[in-house]
């Protein structure tokens, strides 16, 4: 049987900024959105149409990379049909997805108390989620949890343009 998704990650930078842009996570998590299609090595042509006959979901898999890791506003009408339908399916690449797409919920939290609450469910979610690169993210998340919710207690008010452009600045000296 063929797995069910192929994930990748990329390596974290290391984080110099007092708080995290809203976007950051929801980053890192659609890069853990599994990339349907994409093998580290050529697939075998005989086990991929035997997989194609015998399973409905690999049919959906095929040119669904964007699908999943475009946001659900700007996609296209045949990727929006081709999204519903793999939403029928239970594979991973899909809980992932449905799980990036929750996590993009934290960014509308007005409240410090309720964007914790929020992502401390999240990531406990995601801990029992049986998706390693997920895991990962989540991971992360708590370890910068503070820096995160430093974003909700400045009211949103500061954008970390100004530290990222610090940080560039010092990198390039």
């Amino acid at each position: 049987m063929l797995p069910d998704s192929v994930f990748w990650t990329r390596q974290e930078p290391p984080n110099h900024g007092a708080q995290v842009a809203p976007g950051a996570p929801g980053r890192r998590a659609g890069e853990c959105v599994a990339v349907g299609g994409a093998t580290a090595q050529k697939p075998n042509p005989i086990v991929s149409r035997l997989a194609y006959q015998n399973w409905p979901a690999f049919a959906h898999m095929t040119k669904s990379r964007w699908c999943l890791l475009k946001r659900p506003e700007i996609l296209t009408g045949n990727q929006k049909v081709k999204l519903k339908d793999l939403v029928c399916y239970n594979l991973q690449s899909v809980r992932a997805y449905l799980l990036k797409e929750d996590l993009q919920q934290l960014w509308n939290y007005k409240s410090t108390a309720w964007a914790a609450k929020f992502l401390d469910q999240w990531c406990r979610q995601v801990m029992r989620s049986r998706i390693e690169p997920m895991k990962k993210v989540a991971t992360t998340l708590r370890a910068h949890r503070e820096l995160i919710l430093n974003y909700f207690r400045a009211r949103k008010e500061f954008s970390s343009g100004v530290i990222e452009g610090l940080n560039n600045k010092q990198k390039s000296l």
